[in-house]
C-alpha cells in the first residue's frame, strides 16, 4: 500500500480470493498473509470506500511473495513483487536510488539487493539505473539475490 507520510491508513482487510485466509492491513500500510494455499491467487482489499482485487498468477507450496501494493478505491496495483522458491528468487519493480553507496554491480530492486555478475551478462545494455523497472530471476544468497537475468520492461 502506498502511503503519504503523515497520512493515516484507513481500515482495510485483505483477503485471499476462495479460501478463508485474511489479514488487516496495519496503520502502517503492511499485512502478512500465512498459509495461502497453493493455486491460483488473487488478493482482494475492502474497507470503507475500497473495494480493490489484485490477480498475483498461481502460488507454489512454500512460496512466499512480498510485495509492495498501491492502492485506491477501486484498483491494486502491485509497484513491487517478489517471489521465493527454495533458493529461486523472481523480483519485479523499479531500480531505486540508495541511500547509501552501494558495492560494483549492485542495485536494489522492491526493496531486494540485488548482485550483478561482474561480466556485465545480466545488464547487457547498461542502461540499469534508478528509476528503469526490471524483472530480476537469479538465486537467493546471504548477499542478496544473484541475477541470472535481468530484463528492463
Amino acid at each position: 500500500m502506498t502511503i503519504v507520510p503523515g497520512a493515516a491508513v484507513p481500515p482495510v482487510l485483505v483477503s485471499v480470493a476462495g479460501a478463508d485466509v485474511t489479514a488487516n492491513v496495519s496503520r502502517l500500510g503492511d499485512f502478512v498473509i500465512a498459509n495461502v494455499p497453493a493455486g491460483p491467487l488473487e488478493l482482494r482489499f475492502t474497507g470503507d470506500g475500497i473495494a480493490a482485487a489484485l490477480p498475483l498468477g498461481s502460488i507454489q507450496a512454500g512460496e512466499t511473495i512480498t510485495l509492495h501494493v498501491r492502492l485506491t478505491p477501486t484498483q491494486a496495483a502491485a509497484d513491487a513483487l517478489s517471489r521465493i522458491r527454495g533458493t529461486e528468487a523472481l523480483v519485479e519493480g523499479v531500480i531505486e536510488t540508495p541511500t547509501t553507496p552501494l558495492p560494483v554491480h549492485t542495485i536494489i530492486v522492491g526493496g531486494r539487493t540485488v548482485v550483478l555478475p561482474a561480466d556485465g551478462s545480466a545488464n547487457g545494455t547498461g542502461a540499469l539505473k534508478p528509476g528503469v523497472r526490471v524483472r530480476v530471476t537469479g538465486t537467493v544468497a546471504p548477499n542478496g539475490i544473484l541475477a541470472r537475468s535481468v530484463t528492463i520492461l
